[in-house]
């Protein structure tokens, strides 16, 4: 499978992990976006053509579900 360009967000507000998800996704040949809560994430999708949305459901501001929603109405 090519994943060479696909875009890629990662929301979490634990910045190791998010770090580690993204690290582990470039690796293989995805293309990496990341958030440190829901908020930030949205604006990023206001701007990219995201493929696939790596979400933590617990987070300030924003969290997971309220993200998936809001992305689901746009």
């Amino acid at each position: 499978m090519n994943r060479e360009g696909i875009k890629v967000l990662v929301i979490d507000d634990d910045i190791d992990f998010r770090e580690y998800v993204a690290d582990l996704l470039e690796s293989r040949g995805f293309v990496v976006f990341n958030a440190g809560n829901g908020k930030e994430g949205i604006d990023i999708l206001k701007n990219e053509s995201i493929a696939i949305l790596l979400t933590d459901m617990i987070m300030p501001e924003h969290e997971g579900v309220e993200t998936i929603m809001t992305v689901k109405s746009v």
